[in-house]
């Protein structure tokens, strides 16, 4: 750690803004440190920081017309030719010196959720929420999302980049998602149903390398094989049958290990 981050350490701000709005085109959250995602009361965009004090102008909420951004607004510039190296360096540095708490408005309708994690731990929690398209990029973070409650737009979308991170996705069938995309690198991703996707048939596409993938199922939703074209998996798809499913399963991967579980006992 050098000198320059071990002085903004020193001294910590604390501080909230508040944008009201209610629909967006794009709404996207950056997030580094401990991050926070959750529904709020009322019809503002919430953001609460914790952060050192001479990187205050970094962080808050940007709208321009219909698209809004929160949580890190502003870029680490450098002069050095690694530019981008010395970028995750320094937010590696500084992660445990910085909380990002986002409150959405449960009445926020927005064609595009965009999520970005660097260096970060995310929890995230919607209850209630109309959104057409979530992106997740997940650098090497851990991110757990929790979609507890039901989108109020059927036939979404969602799209996955994970890097060397982990993403844990809990309640997928309440995104009333008709398809998802995940990429994954050196990455761990595993998602979990609780009940049977509303849009019949949910496709995914997974598209991975040296990483893990799991799909936990309750005992009544049929997975269904799709294209598959994947070498040196180390687990099973025995859940899956060549049969008209609720879940499609497309692969395209390799180095990978491919788990499709099965939980005894829900329905």
């Amino acid at each position: 750690m050098n000198i320059v981050v071990i002085t903004t350490m020193l001294f910590q701000s604390v501080f909230s803004v508040a944008l009201p709005v209610e629909k967006v085109s794009y709404l996207e959250i950056n997030c580094v440190g401990r991050c926070r995602i959750h529904n709020a009361g009322g019809s503002k965009i919430m953001v609460k920081v914790v952060a050192p004090d001479s990187m205050k102008d970094k962080f808050g909420i940007k709208r321009n017309g219909n698209e809004v951004v929160c949580g890190i607004v502003e870029s680490i510039k450098t002069d050095s030719v690694s530019s981008i190296e010395d970028i995750r360096g320094f937010w590696k540095s500084l992660k445990d010196s910085i909380e990002i708490d986002v409150g959405l408005p449960e009445s926020l309708c927005a064609d595009t959720v965009n999520v970005n994690t660097g260096v970060a731990n995310l929890n995230a929690v919607f209850a209630k929420y109309s959104i057409s398209l979530v992106e997740l990029n997940v650098g090497a973070g851990l991110v757990s999302i929790y979609f507890k409650g039901k989108n109020r737009k059927e036939g979404g979308k969602m799209e996955i980049n994970v890097g060397a991170g982990s993403i844990n996705i809990k309640g997928a069938e309440n995104f009333l998602a008709d398809t998802m995309e995940i990429n994954a690198g050196m990455a761990t991703v595993a998602l979990d149903f609780d009940s049977k996707p509303e849009v019949k048939p949910l496709y995914i596409y997974l598209s991975s390398a040296m990483s893990s993938f799991t799909m936990r199922l309750p005992d009544n939703v049929l997975c269904q094989k799709g294209q598959v074209e994947s070498f040196l998996s180390l687990k099973s798809l025995s859940a899956c049958s060549d049969r008209e499913g609720d879940i499609v399963l497309n692969i395209e991967g390799a180095l990978s290990s491919i788990d499709v579980i099965k939980k005894e006992g829900i329905r």
